[in-house]
């Protein structure tokens, strides 16, 4: 049976399209946890890490090292200087066992707490949650940045409610 050349290379570059997907490497769960959770952590900083290249630079290992923990999955120590840098639990990026988030009780209120403040959101219970994430010198960096804006504000406010009624007088 004669078989034309047109024929013939339409089938090998059908089959060879086919091989290259079928052969083209996976990343192992854990990396893809890996790399968004550094995704976000890094986000808005100096150095953030978008890319494999930068997720490799931000851990400090050899392309070999992040090539096969991309195919085999993140060692352990591996993940533990994860948790360091992007402060994801390395249970999670090992595993993808999600930890049992518990929320803190809210704290007794404060000596000039009024009866029209409200307890914090499920929302803003989540936003809690998120900052846990954290490690703690960025945990404190958040909390200094918050004060301040909160101290702004409050200062703005009480200026403004006090030309107020001073006009009002």
């Amino acid at each position: 049976m004669f078989i034309d050349a047109s024929t013939r290379r339409e089938s090998t570059e059908r089959l060879f399209v086919a091989d290259f997907w079928a052969m083209a490497p996976t990343i192992h769960p854990s990396m893809d946890r890996l790399l968004e959770h550094a995704r976000l952590a890094t986000a808005g900083t100096r150095r953030p890490v978008r890319s494999w290249s930068e997720l490799q630079g931000a851990l400090n290992v050899s392309s070999a090292v992040l090539t096969n923990w991309k195919r085999r999955g993140i060692s352990q120590a591996g993940a533990i200087e994860a948790e360091k840098l992007f402060g994801c639990a390395a249970s999670f990026i090992l595993s993808g066992a999600v930890p049992a988030t518990h929320h803190t009780p809210p704290p007794s209120p404060p000596s000039d707490f009024r009866d029209d403040q409200t307890q914090p959101t499920v929302s803003e219970w989540d936003i809690l949650d998120s900052i846990r994430a954290f490690p703690q010198e960025e945990r404190d960096k958040i909390r200094a940045e918050l004060r301040s804006r909160a101290e702004y504000w409050k200062r703005i406010t009480d200026e403004m409610l006090s030309a107020h009624q001073t006009r009002k007088s």
